[in-house]
């Protein structure tokens, strides 16, 4: 019953409540359902409750319909002021009516009446268990879907189930607005008022036609299709018609078809007509029934054609004999059991029981002849052969598979010309001479390197191709590879191996790195030791330092029987070395850093690095600053001298506190002064004269 549930949900357009326009009026409710389109005459309304119980008293209670009018200067729109004018009350024929008011020799008005009364057996509500109740209820469902049903297909039933209405009280460009609600609702039914809104043109609904309609050919039938969703919004149920000329077209079907709806159920609707001949063309096309109960526009026609699937009765008894270089094929048939339509005999062969078979003579033999011969089967190979009985319709039907099986005990040559080369990238390229042998299938290559001596298969199966390509890991440890190739023919007897070939890999592994021994620091010397590198191929081991910018640069390269040096360090300035291993093909290893080594010894002093000065234009003086940081207590010896005499005077002597000063000295600016700076310790040890800095006005 999904899809006959569906036909009343088909009617349902759920829609919020009383909103600011009449379109957004609600059309359903937990009872009612209302729709309508425009008819040639006037509006046609239709409208569905939506439970069994709620259709049993509506049915004796009735529907009340009203209608008003609206237009654009009403705007606002408030529903509350809507006058309404009631267009009749509706409910469904008592019983003693229906032979007199309704057809009832239109079957869809009686499935209407029956399933409006019911059937005696079932109406008084049983006493017993669950089960009895559920059955019961899903009965009573039924005969709501039912009921339904025959309404969206026959306006007849619709009228006598009191569930339509035609209004040609109406004019063409005015707005109307209709009322639907149960009468009493004595029940308490809830949401009982449903509402359309109508833009009345004048114009009739044009009928949609079905859409997506295709065939398909069976075996002595034609399968008419159409889509379910593309449909679904406009048609309840539908027709199928055939034609021979495409103009004169006759119904197939007694009663309206529809499909189950719902997840589970197919994306088609589907009609198979049987009676269609084999071989003759066909138009199909499909009529759609509206809610409304009337018939769409037909859509247009599609070509279908029943076909002749099923092949004749295959030979039997299929026996092959080898003679020279031939092979004959031979088969029986039971000439009694032959199908009418049968026309003789196709022979196929292949390489392989899988196939795919090849045709071996061009037109199809007669029934009378069973037996053939195959002069060119494919040498030294397995030939599967195949007899195929065949019909008018070009319908194969094909015997058991029988083989030929040539007998073969002799290896093929060994390959000869093996060579290999390797890239950068560890790609290697194998090479070697093609085999001449008819019966050669392919070549098996195999590996082995300087650690393994068994050989290793690199291929699968075998190959055609008289080259092959490897990757191998330049980083392991393996210094050399070594290829050899087989040959193998089709009855897979395997050849010697070919004379292997060496390749010598390229060193990519790097070296194990050194580690640092304990080192020491005399005076302004520092004592480096380190460990050697344990890889066995190590070419000399590199020391580096830190210049005073912090860059490291190359300092020497070590034997690898040298592990110290003694290396020159400024006092208080810190050093950093490091140390790596360098293999004989380049390869260097982790670095291994020893970084801030420092000696205090100095006979100075650190120099004055930053000294900076400018000219105080308007105090006729000179500015002068700079920083220091020698980590000991110190004064500043500042002089000026006079580039013009060569004169230097004395500026003046400042405490370790001091950054800058203000010179005001002589009045003979005009020819500029050199200052020269200088830190001194108590210990009587000075640093270098600061560069000096020459300043005029």
């Amino acid at each position: 019953m999904k899809r006959l549930s569906s036909i009343i949900i088909s009617l349902i357009v759920a829609l919020a409540g009383f909103a600011q326009h009449p379109s957004l009026l609600r059309q359903s409710s937990a009872n009612l359902a209302i729709m309508g389109q425009h008819g040639s005459e006037g509006v046609m309304l239709r409208w569905a409750p939506k439970s069994f119980a709620v259709w049993q008293v509506a049915s004796t209670n009735g529907y009340v319909l009203e209608r008003a009018e609206w237009n654009e200067s009403q705007w606002p729109f408030d529903p509350k002021k809507l006058n309404y004018r009631q267009m009749g009350r509706f409910k469904a024929l008592a019983r003693n009516e229906w032979e007199g008011k309704a057809d009832t020799k239109d079957p869809l008005v009686a499935v209407a009446a029956q399933s409006l009364f019911g059937s005696e057996a079932v109406k008084a509500m049983p006493a017993g268990n669950l089960a009895d109740l559920r059955l019961v209820a899903d009965l009573q469902e039924n005969r709501h879907a039912m009921a339904m049903f025959a309404a969206d297909l026959s306006a007849k039933a619709a009228a006598a189930l009191g569930l339509s209405f035609y209004d040609k009280e109406v004019s063409a460009g005015r707005d109307y607005i209709y009322r639907l609600r149960l009468e009493g609702n004595k029940a308490g039914f809830g949401i009982d008022t449903v509402w359309l809104y109508v833009q009345y043109d004048g114009i009739p609904t044009p009928a949609a036609a079905v859409q997506s309609v295709s065939t398909a050919s069976g075996h002595a039938r034609v399968d008419v299709m159409w889509d379910k969703v593309v449909n679904a919004g406009f048609f309840t149920a539908f027709h199928v018609e055939r034609s021979t000329d495409n103009k004169n077209f006759i119904r197939l079907n007694e009663l309206p078809l529809t499909t189950a709806m719902g997840d589970d159920q197919p994306e088609i609707h589907l009609f198979s007509d049987p009676t269609a001949e084999i071989g003759k063309t066909y138009y199909y096309r499909v009529i759609g029934i509206t809610p409304f109960a009337e018939l769409s526009a037909p859509g247009a026609s599609v070509v279908g054609m029943a076909r002749d699937l099923e092949g004749p009765i295959p030979p039997k008894s299929t026996a092959v004999e080898q003679r020279d270089n031939s092979f004959i094929i031979s088969w029986g048939a039971d000439q009694a059991n032959i199908a009418p339509d049968a026309t003789g005999w196709l022979v196929k062969r292949s390489i392989s029981a899988s196939g795919p078979f090849q045709n071996l003579h061009e037109n199809v033999l007669s029934l009378r002849q069973q037996s053939f011969t195959d002069k060119n089967p494919v040498p030294v190979l397995t030939n599967y052969y195949r007899v195929y009985a065949v019909d008018t319709a070009g319908n194969e039907t094909p015997g058991m598979i029988r083989a030929a099986v040539w007998v073969d005990s002799i290896p093929p040559a060994a390959p000869t010309g093996l060579t290999a080369k390797v890239d950068s990238a560890g790609i290697v390229s194998i090479y070697w001479n093609a085999g001449n042998e008819s019966d050669l299938q392919g070549y098996r290559v195999f590996v082995r390197d300087d650690r393994n001596k068994d050989w290793y298969q690199l291929t699968s199966r075998p190959i055609v191709d008289n080259a092959f390509t490897d990757t191998v890991d330049l980083k392991s440890l393996s210094r050399s590879i070594q290829y050899t190739v087989v040959a193998t023919d089709f009855h897979y007897n395997t050849s010697p191996y070919a004379s292997g070939f060496t390749l010598k890999l390229p060193d990519l592994v790097a070296p194990s790195a050194p580690r640092w021994a304990p080192w020491t620091v005399e005076d302004d010397k520092v004592k480096l030791s380190w460990y050697p590198s344990a890889s066995a191929d190590v070419r000399a081991h590199r020391l580096v330092r830190t210049d005073e910018q912090g860059r490291l640069s190359l300092y020497r390269d070590f034997k690898p029987g040298e592990n110290f040096y003694l290396a020159s360090i400024a006092a208080g300035v810190p050093a950093s070395f490091a140390l790596m291993a360098i293999d004989s093909a380049g390869n260097v290893s982790d670095t291994l850093f020893l970084r801030n080594v420092m000696s205090t010894y100095s006979d100075k002093l650190p120099a004055i690095k930053v000294f900076r000065a400018k000219a105080i234009d308007d105090q006729k003086a000179i500015q002068l600053d700079w920083s220091y940081d020698s980590g000991i207590e110190v004064s500043f010896l500042l002089y000026r001298k006079n580039p013009g005499t060569g004169e230097t005077e004395f500026a003046g002597r400042f405490d370790k506190a001091a950054r800058s000063y203000t010179d005001r000295g002589p009045s003979a600016f005009r020819q500029g002064f050199e200052y020269y700076l200088k830190a001194v310790a108590k210990d009587g040890r000075e640093s270098d004269w600061a560069p000096p800095i020459r300043m005029r006005f």
